[in-house]
């Protein structure tokens, strides 16, 4: 049987862990679909993202034909395996550090059966999450289903999120937030050890990314004509940035607390479209950084991440009562017995998170939209602050969509103080 197809040029750069072998293949879908007879007679392993694309993964492609002894004909499935980066001692490390795979494996095993149940009990129940093959503790990997087999893709990543997009992901994230609420009121061990998301004060694996992203930012505006005030400002930032990103991660027991998603942007949602091009549906992928916060980190990192140039600053008011209004009437529904925010309230709360949508949109969206496909595009490149490091922070902050992006976003933050040490 074929072990691969022909490698696409880039995803080449992106080699596949030997382990996924055909071996291992048939016998996950043999426990899976409980059948021993299960034989695959065709199978093609590629990578399935491009190097630069995945920091803190790897995910390969797998699909098969297999004979049933209970079907006629051959069967057929697509499936896609997110694991552990392998040869790579430094980006191990650091997603161990943070307990990366384990807790994202506990996500999928613990956590979304109860919030599926919650859902399913007021039949509010509907695809949130992709279907999972395998949990395999001994590779940190998960199988899913490959939802593309499905139809579903990811939008133009180029583009960002129109209304239609965004409000498709809000109508499903509060629905996620909702039914977690309810499972953490209900169970409030549940998610107390979920503290580790990227600017919790769990870990400090994150703070030279975010102080060195600070200073190659701040040194490129000040080389734009009439931004200089603005590079002044984040200079001065510098050593109050970290504390004032944790400041907004800090959960508040006084306040709406969710199992916040952690990295919500374009390339962890797909949709499916009907013919019109028009997204009918949407399932959220990637939940190696939830932790139990505010709901409002979501926001500001999708917003600042994600969406259109256009939405980005004339959309958001539409989008976070969008979003509200989503969330209460699923707490509503879902019978949850805690304290809903009013809209002001949510509104104080939103800001009082906002730094993170500075860090979002200037030092986060930067790497998002590189276009230098460089090899020094991994987590090390992102972490350390080496000499190749450094490097691929100056090329990264010398891209001119980079400076255009921040041209519109920095008036803005400043406008709402998000620039100033005290704060």
């Amino acid at each position: 049987m074929p072990e691969s197809e022909a490698p696409n040029s880039i995803l080449a750069n992106q080699p596949t862990p030997q382990w996924i072998c055909p071996e291992y293949v048939q016998k996950v879908l043999r426990n899976y679909f409980l059948d021993e007879d299960l034989q695959i007679v065709e199978i093609f392993i590629t990578p399935a993202t491009a190097k630069g694309e995945n920091y803190a993964s790897t995910m390969t492609r797998v699909r098969v034909k297999y004979t049933n002894p209970g079907q006629r004909n051959l069967q057929s499935g697509s499936f896609l395996i997110k694991s552990n980066v392998e040869n790579d001692e430094y980006t191990s490390g650091k997603l161990s550090d943070c307990d990366v795979f384990s807790r994202e494996m506990e996500i999928y095993s613990k956590i979304i059966p109860k919030l599926r149940k919650i859902l399913q009990s007021k039949d509010l129940d509907e695809e949130l999450v992709p279907r999972i093959i395998d949990i395999d503790y001994a590779h940190d990997s998960i199988m899913f289903e490959d939802l593309t087999a499905r139809s579903f893709v990811p939008a133009d990543r180029v583009k960002g999120f129109d209304m239609a997009h965004a409000k498709m992901v809000l109508r499903k994230l509060a629905k996620w937030h909702a039914a977690s609420a309810v499972l953490g009121h209900a169970e409030p061990e549940i998610f107390q050890s979920y503290d580790r998301g990227l600017m919790t004060r769990r870990t400090d694996v994150h703070v030279p990314y975010y102080e060195n992203s600070l200073r190659f930012c701040a040194s490129a505006v000040s080389r734009l004509p009439g931004y200089e005030k603005y590079a002044s400002k984040m200079f001065k930032l510098q050593n109050k940035l970290v504390e004032l990103g944790r400041r907004a991660f800090d959960r508040r027991n006084d306040r709406l607390n969710v199992f916040v998603h952690g990295d919500l942007w374009i390339t962890n949602v797909l949709f499916k479209y009907n013919a019109n091009m028009h997204p009918v549906d949407a399932t959220l992928i990637d939940f190696q950084f939830s932790f139990w916060g505010s709901p409002t980190i979501d926001l500001h990192y999708f917003f600042n991440t994600s969406l259109s140039d256009e939405l980005v600053l004339d959309g958001q008011e539409e989008l976070v009562q969008y979003y509200y209004e989503m969330l209460v009437e699923d707490l509503q529904g879902l019978g949850y017995k805690g304290k809903i925010p009013t809209l002001k309230e949510f509104w104080i709360e939103f800001m009082d998170t906002g730094i993170y949508g500075f860090i979002s949109g200037c030092l986060v969206k930067p790497y998002m939209i590189n276009e230098d496909a460089s090899a020094d595009a991994d987590l090390a490149s992102l972490l350390q602050e080496d000499e190749r490091a450094e490097n691929f922070k100056r090329v990264v902050f010398s891209n001119e969509r980079v400076h255009q992006n921040l041209k519109k976003l920095l008036p803005i933050f400043d406008r709402r103080g998000f620039l100033d040490v005290h704060q």
